[in-house]
């Protein structure tokens, strides 16, 4: 069964996301390859390599003439490189698509070395139907640690894709598999397509546990259409699906919701002690202004700190000084800087976003989400100690503008 070995986050509001991620990703972001073909089968694929030793060697030698992403910061590295600046050639990215073939007809996915986690993320990153084809490779090895180990980071990487990796494995035959990619969509889903195939999974599901991890995902995607399903099950009989419930509508209703959840009864430790902590959080931290208790704010710091670095979103920031001296009143951006800016973070990685969030928070609306997503993305390209918290930063401003632009509370959910 899949081996995830960092602590998932349930997070609410602003509440510390703590994962300890090892391994980072991006996914299919800024001006991919066009059209790229489809993976070639292993059988038609003429060989460029006949010994396990020898593709090692022909991917080391690529990886040789141009780092692998995955790998950019394991060694010194300066934070501000642009992704365009650092993008492979054409040529390269044919060879690496090549070595996937050759990887998979000599079976080299079980279990991957890791170069060859290192070939998944670099063909995800650039967009390809091979790095796609990986994660769905990967995500079968039910007894393969290192493949565990990755399977977060390549889903990051892929984006939509990634997370549809993972809602396939919701019909899994073993409950316990189940539990765990259910437990992983609890902390990570945020795409639309993601959540017809949760409330499905929802309906048919039995385990009580698998249950909860996908009422923790719903609630992550913030969709407060998804309260039809959510609300009757503020009565299920089992402590661990009514937890799941109670956690889910809190955080679709927000503080509307004081009323509904004051009268529900916990049934066991779990819904007891949920019940406990979503109340609190609606009493004491939401307000009228807040329902939601979304609160980001630009780090003022982050320019001093950084304000040296050659980089775009610098450079805009050095260029608008009238917005920099207001940063720490999270002065909204006009639409032009808005859209400019969002450019500027996806290709820098995310570098930066510390310095605007909060005005990004008062500025962004539905029109802005695939924006935000392509920096989410962009954000894991080349993983180093702030991926996590920018992917975090990029979840509550996208799950923000869900909740507060949805529909009423009843409505369907969206595009089923």
């Amino acid at each position: 069964m899949p081996h995830f070995r960092f602590p998932l986050p349930r997070p609410r509001g602003l509440a510390p996301w703590l994962m300890t991620l090892v391994l980072a990703a991006s996914g299919p972001l800024l001006a991919a390859p066009a059209a790229p073909e489809p993976v070639a089968p292993a059988s038609t694929a003429a060989p460029a390599v006949t010994t396990p030793a020898q593709f090692e060697a022909a991917l080391a030698e690529q990886f040789r003439l141009a780092p692998p992403e995955l790998a950019r910061y394991a060694g010194l590295a300066t934070y501000g490189e642009t992704f365009s600046a650092t993008r492979r050639d054409a040529a390269s990215l044919r060879v690496l698509r090549a070595l996937y073939v050759d990887a998979l007809r000599l079976n080299l996915l079980n279990p991957p070395s890791q170069q060859v986690l290192d070939l998944c993320h670099e063909l995800i990153v650039y967009g390809t139907p091979e790095g796609t084809d990986c994660l769905h490779q990967l995500a079968q090895e039910r007894y393969n640690n290192a493949a565990g180990d990755y399977l977060p980071v390549g889903i990051f990487a892929a984006g939509a894709d990634g997370e549809q990796v993972a809602t396939d494995r919701l019909t899994d035959p073993d409950a316990t598999a189940r539990a765990q990619w259910a437990r992983l969509l609890s902390g990570i889903a945020i795409y639309d397509s993601s959540e017809q195939p949760i409330l499905d999974a929802l309906k048919q599901e039995r385990d009580p546990v698998v249950r909860d991890g996908e009422l923790h995902a719903l609630a992550h995607l913030a969709d407060p259409a998804a309260l039809s399903l959510v609300t009757p099950l503020l009565a299920a009989p089992d402590d661990a699906t009514r937890a799941g419930a109670i956690f889910a509508y809190t955080e679709l209703r927000g503080r509307a919701g004081l009323t509904v959840l004051a009268m529900v009864q916990p049934v066991g430790p779990e819904s007891k002690r949920e019940l406990a902590d979503g109340l609190d959080f609606l009493r004491h931290q939401t307000t009228a202004k807040s329902p939601f208790g979304t609160e980001l704010k630009n780090d003022t710091g982050f320019l001093e700190r950084f304000g040296d670095v050659k980089n775009p979103v610098i450079a805009w920031l050095h260029a608008h000084r009238a917005f920099t001296r207001r940063l720490a009143h999270n002065p909204p951006l006009k639409p032009a800087d808005k859209n400019k800016l969002l450019a500027l973070l996806a290709d820098s990685k995310g570098f930066g976003l510390e310095a605007v969030r909060g005005s990004l928070l008062a500025s962004t609306g539905p029109g802005d989400v695939p924006a935000l997503l392509r920096i989410r993305q962009s954000v894991w390209i080349s993983p180093n100690a702030h991926s996590e918290a920018r992917m975090h930063t990029l979840d509550i401003l996208v799950r923000s503008i869900r909740r507060e632009a949805a529909p009423a509370a009843g409505t369907q959910p969206r595009r089923h």
